[in-house]
């Protein structure tokens, strides 16, 4: 089976959604696919998530002014606050007018590499960015051939869509046309799995959670750190922060916070102590150090953060922060030392205890591991390509 990537994020750009691609990459070339990844050059060089790609043909385009301009970091610290209000702002206008994303930029020149791909037997698309998913699409119609979408966030219907009613609906019957299309859907919760089942009913939705490779950790390791540390992004669709640090302003286990990654909250607590952002590997071997992991979930959660998965390969304890009983943490059954609790201070103040004394052997669930994981995944795409979509337009 030849297999079309097309995703705005893939290696050597790290980060969950690169990280996933790789995975999934990995897993159709160890079995004999042929992979073909259509993606955007940002620049990175993340070499352990481009090493797992070892065989796929890359066909790549720049980024467009809006994607640079959104990283271009503050040029002096005395103007780092003001720019990043201004930057907030600004972010907030584009997100409205620019549709589905300020990604969209590379439609185009994504759309004019068509000469340089193989004609694939199967297009998969990854978003977020949901520019992704129209590039997809219509390289899937040009071709006669099955799309499917791999889903991170979900799109019309993610949390905290501040957009107004008119853009939502445009949202909305975009996302549908593509379902109508495409052979299906593969998502990794199961309120999510739920939600497109009754939003997109003529499309096939399939569950695969997200995972980690055994082969990313070291198998010994000695625990060199007591901090409590947090790897990744703490994105502004997350829990309060409030709760927490009142919790380890009181604690007796932990003093701080350590967080690796870019922050989206212009102004930070005394009682975070921010690291610059690491590579994938740097960041494995940062988790397997730790005292104690923590996983702040999202608000009005259908999506579980996917650094969770991450964690687990780590073998170290964790305290995962949920909004409510229905998160979809509760239902996962990770073991005695995943400590999962809702976000107050005195529930959280009590889960530092319980992680900060924790001192047995963890295993890894071999459930989550893209050893298992791959086999399947690779399962669904075969069968999904099996089927015949239905030629509609967008």
């Amino acid at each position: 089976m030849r297999v079309l990537i097309v995703s705005y994020l893939a290696p050597p750009t790290g980060g969950p959604r690169s990280a996933r691609v790789a995975n999934v990459g990995h897993a159709l070339l160890s079995r004999g696919h042929q992979v073909e990844v259509l993606s955007v050059d940002r620049g990175e060089s993340d070499h352990h998530l481009e090493a797992k790609m070892s065989g796929a043909r890359f066909v790549r385009v720049a980024p467009g002014i809006l994607d640079r301009l959104a990283r271009r970091k503050p040029s002096t610290s005395t103007t780092a606050t003001r720019t990043t209000i201004s930057r907030s702002l600004a972010s907030r206008l584009i997100n409205v007018l620019v549709f589905p994303d300020r990604q969209i930029e590379w439609l185009f020149p994504a759309l004019l590499k068509q000469k340089k791909l193989h004609r694939p037997d199967l297009v998969l698309s990854f978003c977020p960015y949901y520019s992704s998913a129209i590039v997809g699409h219509l390289l899937a119609k040009q071709w006669h051939c099955p799309h499917v979408v791999d889903y991170g966030d979900p799109w019309s219907f993610r949390v905290n869509n501040d957009m107004p009613s008119v853009r939502r609906q445009i949202d909305y019957y975009v996302e549908r046309a593509v379902h109508q299309y495409a052979s299906g859907s593969i998502v990794n919760t199961q309120p999510q799995a739920e939600l497109m089942k009754r939003s997109f009913p003529q499309s096939k939705v399939v569950l695969i959670p997200n995972g980690f490779d055994p082969n990313d950790y070291l198998e010994e390791t000695e625990l060199n750190s007591d901090e409590l540390r947090h790897l990744g992004a703490l994105y502004e669709i997350r829990l309060s922060l409030s709760p927490m640090g009142e919790a380890i302003q009181s604690s007796k286990c932990f003093n701080r916070l350590v967080t690796y990654g870019d922050v989206f909250h212009v102004d930070l607590p005394p009682w975070i102590e921010r690291r610059p952002s690491v590579s994938f590997a740097e960041s494995i071997a940062l988790m397997q150090s730790a005292k104690a992991l923590v996983v702040l979930g999202n608000q009005g959660a259908l999506q579980i953060p996917s650094k969770l998965y991450s964690y687990l390969g780590a073998r170290r304890p964790i305290l995962a922060i949920v909004e409510s009983d229905a998160d979809p943490m509760f239902s996962l059954g990770l073991g005695p030392h995943v400590v999962i609790v809702k976000n107050t201070a005195a529930a959280i103040r009590m889960g530092l205890e319980r992680v900060a004394a924790f001192d047995r052997q963890i295993m890894r669930p071999q459930e989550y591991g893209w050893d298992t994981l791959g086999a399947k995944y690779v399962q669904v795409l075969a069968e999904l390509e099996q089927g015949k979509p239905a030629f509609l337009h967008l």
